[in-house]
């Protein structure tokens, strides 16, 4: 049996993945200048058959369940043209990801822009098919609706853990009546229907003024552990660990789901977001979570070694 090492990817994988096809790893920009060629994500070769795929890139470009301002839609394309510059050692660690699992753009799933019930039934049903395969997805969307019928194609038979970057908790029931579906009510539903684990929940960054007082406690009383903006700063500032890798118990293909938005960052960070909501963390103060990477670690053994 091959021996288990964890990797930068975030993943467990077996000593006998180490020798990975050539075909698998991103374009050098010394074969071909990286302004140039078929944009794909962080320069992956794209491909249809998902055989010997480790970790699949998708992009959802949807952005039906927004309230406020659209054009997430938008968003894969412009991931795949700005991340040419992804080259295949990080300067830090020194490690070289794309050797360590096989990496490929899947494509874009054929959402339908004018039918938001369509969209979430072709969205759950291209991931039951990617996770069918063993594939571990890597999303770029779109709204954050998508996350519902994903959670739904990976997390029917045991609900999954999540740390979750945002402005806003997204658990909100309904919009306009009796809207349930949308940007700001995909946990809630997760939760409803079994998908979500609360209890192994971390939502980070949390901020944004509310419709009346009690909009967030839905939540927090379902046992989610939502750090607001402010403590996330006081922690920053003082070193202090978090609770974020022990409740949420990360463990092999998607048994977990991190989830990072645009609008948990500070909205010059990241333009165009659909709410823009100030004071989010800067880029320097994310490069603070990397001191996590030791209790993350840490509790993927603790939570994969429970019956």
């Amino acid at each position: 049996m091959a021996t288990i090492r964890e990797t930068a990817c975030g993943l467990a994988v077996g000593e006998a993945m180490a020798e990975k096809p050539t075909s698998f790893k991103p374009v050098s920009g010394n074969v071909m200048p990286r302004f140039s060629g078929i944009s794909t994500f962080m320069r992956l070769p794209h491909v249809s058959d998902t055989t010997g795929v480790d970790i699949g890139l998708i992009g959802v470009p949807w952005d039906g369940g927004t309230t406020n301002r659209a054009g997430a839609r938008h968003g894969p394309r412009q991931i795949r043209d700005l991340s040419t510059m992804v080259r295949n050692v990080h300067h830090q660690s020194r490690i070289k990801p794309f050797e360590l699992c096989n990496c490929a753009d899947l494509g874009d799933v054929p959402v339908n822009p004018i039918d938001l019930h369509d969209t979430l039934a072709r969205v759950e049903a291209y991931y039951r098919r990617v996770h069918e395969a063993g594939v571990v997805p890597l999303s770029a969307g779109g709204d954050h609706l998508i996350t519902l019928p994903i959670m739904r194609a990976i997390a029917k038979d045991r609900p999954v853990g999540m740390v979750h970057f945002d402005a806003h908790t997204d658990t909100w029931d309904r919009y306009f009546g009796d809207s349930i579906y949308t940007h700001g009510t995909p946990f809630r539903r997760a939760v409803e229907e079994g998908l979500l684990d609360p209890k192994r929940t971390v939502q980070i960054g949390i901020r944004g003024a509310l419709y009346s007082e009690g909009d967030n406690d839905w939540g927090e009383q379902q046992g989610i552990r939502v750090i607001t903006i402010d403590e996330f700063y006081a922690w920053s500032a003082t070193g202090r660990p978090t609770s974020a890798s022990t409740s949420t118990g990360w463990t092999r293909s998607m048994r977990r789901a991190p989830a990072r938005r645009r609008s948990a960052a500070s909205p010059p960070s990241r333009p165009k977001p659909c709410c823009a909501d100030s004071r989010g963390w800067t880029w320097s103060a994310a490069t603070w979570w990397r001191s996590l990477r030791p209790s993350i670690r840490a509790a993927t053994r603790r939570w994969s070694a429970r019956p």
